[in-house]
């Protein structure tokens, strides 16, 4: 439950920010939670998963600065639902790395939520890009 209630508070009040502003909002968010997801491996000294993580966190920085790209803005909730997939394979064991169960609890229903949110924002960030052009 609370993962649901994270991504409500998450995203209710992005709808309050200009087009431009609410897309690097989520970003911004996807960026500190990726990079954040480093320290739990970093905190038991876990080399191999620092690499793991890493590696996981190149590909969300990547999707986040190409959804910057004209017509590539659907990378950015492609990049949320990734993330929830890779904590979901933690939760089911498919991974060697330590994270507390519950924060990976958490993290699926909010990045997913979050996901969707934004995969629902899709054609209004598209009509004003096409108004502002």
């Amino acid at each position: 439950m609370l993962g649901v209630f994270l991504a409500w508070i998450t995203w209710y009040p992005a709808r309050c920010l200009e087009v431009a502003a609410e897309q690097w909002f989520f970003r911004v968010i996807m960026a500190v939670v990726a990079l954040g997801f480093i320290g739990f491996p970093l905190q038991h000294g876990d080399w191999a998963a620092v690499g793991l993580e890493f590696a996981v966190l190149v590909v969300l920085l990547s999707l986040i600065f190409l959804s910057r790209l004209p017509g590539l803005i659907f990378l950015l909730p492609v990049a949320w639902f990734l993330h929830g997939l890779w904590d979901l394979a933690y939760l089911m064991q498919l991974l060697p790395l330590d994270k507390p169960d519950w924060v990976v609890q958490l993290c699926v229903p909010y990045d997913w939520l979050v996901a969707l949110y934004i995969f629902g924002r899709l054609p209004t960030w598209s009509r004003s890009l096409i108004v502002n052009a």
